[in-house]
């Protein structure tokens, strides 16, 4: 089925929500029918979830609608829990999603079929409403001025585990504007700084001894051997053995391994190119696609490139800058690239870039560009994808109103879309964590998470972006040696920190003869910092932090 039915589905929906006041569960309920009643019709279901998990559930008759009128509703229970939320997980993200299913079957659709969904974040409500939420000030004018002066100082600190989202926050210090906290302080609000990231990992968790400071970053072991730097950790208890492999003139990893397992071969690679849609190649001479091969996005690579690296004093990182060009050739210029890599002894990655255009004529206007991003290149063995984001279908910037974000899972053959010519598919947004695990006897598998404020539009392909490019039928598609795992990064201009780890998975079979369960581990590492919290049949190996600043534009899909 071409995903886009799920936005038709979705828009045209005969029934619809709008909210009144969310955290409240109060609703305006409108009835598009033409001569249907929505009592005895609709039933309406509900779930709060946080981080992706939900801890709340209901479900409830609806009241009479007349056709082409609404009514006010109150969802019960939405209210009460979100007030205990609030209490405990202040800074957690809070979804509350409802689903207004069919109640009986008809000619063509099954009872509990789907007929629309709403969904909002609690998280981002005004600070009017957290205040109201929180009890701690009156729906008044004197309580709005407070509310307003609220939103520069800092929430009550909480008294319960820290959320997954707070973890985050307590060990990375995202720039920009971006909400910050320290160990044994309230957050607060910063302008952009410069970060000593080096500062940050060694940074000491709240109620860790002095004494194991140090043990929190082992040292690292740098050799170099020609274009290669060989960068080697690892061993301790909850530390994979690893070594990654950099090539400074390539300007970025050749080879990631654990335990000696490969995770990842070539990447993050800059890339500015996808294969074109349909869409992208109406108007012939002046379509996108045109326009495209035309500047040369299609074959651009890195090029100029110049590493330098440097060791700590501690021994426990190694940096290494990159810089070079992209160039392009309709405007003729170039995409001045710089990356920064900071390489830690317990296996974590901070890497950050960021792209700049040079035109050779200062009057050019840059070409509208297909996409902004990395690529990975990952061994064959992942087969399956589970994601915190938007789902569970493919999704688009500009077609996403009927992907709630949950928690989703999927083989790799599912997240491709067969449409009659290939083309650019398989797209999830609104990612904040994914997961590439692996069913190979090594079992393992990445976690990249998105930091507060930002999320990943990420898709994985068996077959290569020429392959998708150049095929007329799917039978001319072919597997290619290695996936090509590439993410793209929201919102534009800001700044991106994700955690990759390498975990492995453990299977058990609840039953004699039924199928085996995969589940993701959700644990914190060393440092606080968080994994994706799910149920937990794995134990995480590893971890290494990636840290990404760019830009983003993702047009023409279809």
């Amino acid at each position: 089925m071409h995903p886009g039915l799920w936005e038709v589905r979705q828009v045209y929906s005969p029934v619809a929500l709008k909210p009144i006041d969310a955290a409240a569960g109060s609703f305006q309920l409108i009835n598009r029918y033409e001569f249907t009643d929505l009592r005895g019709t609709v039933m309406l279901s509900w779930n709060l979830a946080v981080d992706g998990v939900t801890v709340k559930s209901g479900q409830q008759a609806v009241p009479a609608v007349a056709p082409h009128t609404s009514v006010n509703i109150v969802i019960e229970g939405v209210q009460s829990t979100a007030v205990k939320l609030r209490n405990s997980r202040r800074l957690a993200e809070t979804h509350l999603t409802v689903y207004m299913t069919l109640v009986n079957a008809d000619e063509f659709r099954n009872a509990g079929h789907v007929l629309s969904i709403w969904q909002g974040d609690l998280s981002a409500l005004s600070a009017v409403e957290r205040a109201r939420l929180s009890g701690t000030i009156a729906n008044s004018a004197a309580a709005q001025a407070s509310a307003r002066s609220a939103q520069h100082q800092s929430p009550v600190q909480q008294e319960e585990e820290p959320s997954l989202m707070r973890k985050l926050l307590t060990c990375c210090l995202p720039e920009d504007n971006i909400l910050v906290a320290k160990p044994g302080h309230k957050e607060q609000h910063q302008s952009a700084q410069p970060v000593d990231m080096h500062q940050v990992r060694q940074q000491q968790p709240q109620g860790t001894p002095k004494a194991s400071m140090k043990a929190l970053v082992p040292p690292i072991t740098l050799t170099v051997s020609g274009d290669i730097l060989s960068l080697q950790g690892g061993g301790s208890e909850g530390v994979a053995v690893f070594e990654y492999l950099f090539s400074q003139s390539a300007g970025y990893f050749a080879d990631l391994a654990f335990n000696g397992q490969i995770a990842a071969m070539a990447g993050p690679a800059p890339n500015l190119w996808r294969p074109t849609t349909d869409n992208d190649k109406g108007g012939a001479f002046a379509s996108f696609a045109a326009m495209w091969k035309r500047a040369g996005y299609d074959t651009t690579k890195l090029s100029d490139v110049l590493a330098v690296w440097s060791q700590s004093a501690d021994m426990t990182s190694v940096t290494i800058d990159v810089q070079g060009v992209l160039p392009i050739t309709n405007p003729v210029g170039n995409f001045n690239y710089t990356a920064k890599y900071i390489v830690w002894g317990d296996g974590k990655i901070d890497f950050q870039s960021n792209y700049k255009f040079a035109p050779n004529d200062a009057a050019e206007e840059i070409v509208p560009l297909p996409r902004v991003g990395v690529i990975f290149q990952v061994p064959t063995d992942v087969e399956q994808l589970t994601w915190y984001g938007q789902g569970p279908h493919e999704n688009y910037p500009d077609r996403q109103v009927s992907s709630p974000v949950g928690i989703y899972t999927a083989d790799l053959d599912a997240l491709h879309t067969d449409y009659i010519k290939p083309q650019e598919n398989g797209s999830r947004g609104g990612v904040r964590w994914v997961a590439l695990e692996s069913f190979s006897p090594a079992n393992h598998g990445l976690v990249l998470t998105a930091a507060p404020g930002t999320s990943v539009h990420t898709s994985i392909s068996r077959y290569t972006m020429d392959n998708l490019l150049t095929a007329r039928h799917t039978k001319d598609l072919v597997p290619a040696a290695n996936l090509e795992w590439f993410c793209a990064f929201f919102p534009l201009s800001q700044s991106f920190i994700a955690l990759m780890k390498i975990i492995k998975f453990q299977e058990s079979r609840l039953r004699p003869g039924r199928p085996r369960r995969r589940q993701l581990v959700v644990a914190p590492d060393a440092h606080g910092l968080p994994t994706p919290r799910h149920r937990v049949l794995a134990r995480v190996h590893a971890p290494a932090l990636h840290r990404i600043v760019q830009h983003v534009i993702h047009r023409g899909h279809p």
